[in-house]
């Protein structure tokens, strides 16, 4: 069993590769663990660190290189922050069971397709959360599927189970309602729906999931295929969490047929145990079973162990089970009787090859110096835990009209209201479409902030949260709380279009960041200038390095994608971005009503009309909201009785001034 860090085994399985897609299903979802620590890998080439500020502004210019993504996780687990970023994420409610009890979506693996054809597939006890990759102990096992003519292959057996799973999601969670295509699903499904993939390795590999079969029937199968109908020899469990019931463990007696059972004690603690006394009492006193410690230490603090692994050993095979199966009844039982949704892969190995390779050796502790805690069940069984199931709404919010809508798709029973923390009035959402507009400052901040809407359900008054997407999400402001202002966004702005170097850019928004974090820099102070002019041409010698970045000797070596970004998208080293900003200074009073009409000329004439560089959606055509402030910015000039001779004179001599900056520089 290899000891290592998960996030540096993907990259080392990533290699030199471009992930194209990216599939995730989790119990517990941490949007911002998620977008910190796991997106980097996706970008490799930009340096992203582990200030907030730092990443948030990286990612508002970076997001669009994100290959497509999908995540599963379940309803009630989805955390308390929703994606900021462009991915879909899709909170699973499972049907209510048999026994009355929601159960849980349980699953927990990954899938990411790569450009040279081949899939890393990951599947273990890890959920998307920081516990899960980088603080508890995990047992993972990773796979790497190629293509026929490459050294490892796929067996048929797993492409199978995996495509049910990827390509018919409705027979596993009905309420989720997939209103488009999802194109990270689609590329998965694809590379594993190819005639091409062979098995060629010796090794077994088995793919098991409870929603067509439960633990319970793969354990009589590993016992009927692989060891003859005969017992086990002897068996090993590492869980974290166990049934409360002694009846579950009489009855993992019965199906394995085992009577040498090694079973690690699950520990929260140094010394406490995550376990009922009485159930301690009945495997110590047990006749089959045995307690044993396993706690693999690095010379640091305790770390809990939360990996979910079982081995049954066989007279002349092993196999051994990795993934999300806890030892209580809600894993062993299948869907199909009101257990949980679990995933995990066999492995069947020739047993002299594991022989000396013994999971639990070290004896449990004597009773007396251990302390019991209540039973943690309540964290992932549903027997245990409350699971009400929320309300089947699509929600959206578009960035550039301020508008909130809420779909509810079953009106006539679903009654309810979104409800803000800084608005005591809720919004009703009784309607087929409930369209919210336009929201208050404070209520864009919270949605900033969390990025989830809350809903209050009528009746029992639930208050359930709910990830929304995001519509023209390239126009999403920076939030308030960072407190940067525009002048500060204006010095980094223009710093960021001198620079074409990614790593270079990185850096110089890693020192913005940690300024700004120090509090070193002051939000309300504009920067001094030796006076108006100075101030405008200080605009203006940032606008001309944009037009410098987009120009070329002949239109053949322009880089179109390149123009069409700094054209017309809305970013923090942008055209649309550097409008946001100076129409903030403007009603702030820090720059003058000339000023500004100058430099919306300017924007407009030289960017948007020039003929110089080509415009990807037409020479003449500039974006709505611009033409929209040039019309009102001309009624204020004339309602001031501003004269526009001489900011038209101030505008030719700063541009022929520029010339001669720029004709200097070349020469």
């Amino acid at each position: 069993m290899e000891q290592s860090i998960i996030i540096e085994k993907i990259k080392e399985a990533i290699g030199g590769r471009k992930v194209t897609a990216a599939v995730f299903y989790t119990f517990n979802f941490d949007a911002k663990f998620f977008e910190n620590y796991i997106c980097p890998l996706f970008v490799p080439d930009v340096e992203f660190g582990n200030n907030e500020i730092q990443n948030t502004i990286l990612w508002k210019k970076y997001q669009n290189e994100l290959p497509p993504i999908t995540i599963f996780c379940d309803a009630h687990m989805k955390g308390q922050h929703g994606p900021s970023l462009r991915y879909s994420v899709y909170p699973v409610s499972l049907p209510l069971g048999k026994e009355k009890a929601t159960a849980c979506f349980h699953a927990k693996h990954s899938f990411l397709l790569c450009d040279d054809d081949s899939l890393i597939f990951l599947t273990g006890s890890n959920n998307l959360t920081w516990s899960g990759w980088s603080r508890n102990v995990e047992c993972v096992d990773i796979q790497h599927f190629f293509k026929k003519g490459k050294k490892h292959f796929c067996p048929k057996n797993v492409i199978t189970s995996l495509r049910i799973l990827i390509g018919a999601y409705e027979e596993y969670w009905i309420t989720v309602d997939m209103q488009q295509s999802e194109e990270a699903l689609e590329k998965v499904d694809k590379f594993l729906n190819t005639r091409e993939v062979e098995v060629l390795n010796t090794k077994k590999l088995l793919f098991l999931e409870s929603n067509h079969q439960s633990f319970i029937d793969d354990v009589k199968l590993f016992k009927e295929k692989y060891n003859n109908n005969i017992p086990f020899q002897k068996a090993e469990v590492i869980a974290p969490y166990f049934s409360d019931s002694i009846k579950h463990y009489e009855d993992f007696e019965e199906l394995t047929g085992c009577k040498n059972i090694h079973i690690a004690l699950p520990m929260e603690g140094e010394t406490q145990v995550a376990l009922n006394e009485e159930i301690f009492d009945y495997i110590d006193n047990s006749k089959n079973y045995t307690w044993y410690s396993f706690n693999p230490k690095d010379g640091k603090e305790f770390r809990f162990c939360h990996a979910k692994m079982y081995r049954f050993w066989g007279d002349k095979k092993v196999i051994t089970v990795i993934g999300s199966i806890n030892f209580t009844e809600a894993a062993f039982k299948g869907m199909d009787k009101g257990g949980n949704l679990e995933t995990a892969v066999a492995i069947v190995d020739e047993r002299s090859e594991v022989e000396k390779n013994k999971w639990l050796t070290v004896a449990c502790p004597n009773k007396e110096d251990l302390i019991f805690t209540e039973s943690k069940l309540k964290e992932e069984d549903p027997e245990h835990n409350e699971r009400y199931s929320p309300y089947d709404l699509d929600i959206e919010y578009d960035w550039s009209k301020n508008e909130l809508i809420v779909i509810n798709n079953n009106k006539s029973k679903q009654k309810g209201e979104v409800i803000f923390k800084s608005n005591k009035q809720g919004y009703t959402i009784n309607n087929k479409k409930n369209i919210i507009s336009p929201l208050i400052d404070v209520e864009i901040q919270e949605l900033l902030e969390t990025q989830i809407v809350t809903v209050r359900h009528e009746g029992k008054g639930y208050l359930v949260t709910y990830f929304f997407k995001s519509i023209n999400i390239e126009q999403k402001p920076l939030p308030k709380k960072y407190n940067i202002s525009e002048n500060e966004l204006f010095e980094l702005w223009s710093q960021l279009n001198n620079i074409d170097d990614r790593k270079h850019q990185s850096r110089i928004i890693e020192k913005f960041s940690e300024r700004l974090s120090e509090n070193e820099l002051d939000s309300k102070e504009v920067p001094k200038a030796d006076g108006a002019l100075s101030k405008v041409a200080h605009h203006v010698n940032g606008l001309l390095s944009v037009k410098q970045k987009l120009e070329a000797k002949g239109k053949k070596t322009q880089n179109p994608k390149q123009i069409e970004y700094y054209l017309w998208t809305d970013n923090i080293d942008t055209l649309l971005g550097y409008f946001k900003m100076i129409k903030t200074q403007y009603k702030k009073e820090e720059i003058s009503l000339g000023t500004y009409w100058l430099l919306l000329n300017i924007v407009e004439h030289y960017f948007y009309s020039s003929t110089v560089f080509d415009n990807p959606k037409g020479k003449g055509k500039k974006p709505e909201v611009l033409s929209q402030e040039l019309a009102i910015i001309d009624k204020e000039m004339n309602t001031q009785k501003v004269s526009k001779n001489k900011l038209k004179w101030l505008n030719k001599q700063l541009h022929e001034q520029a010339g001669k900056k720029k004709s200097k520089g070349n020469s």
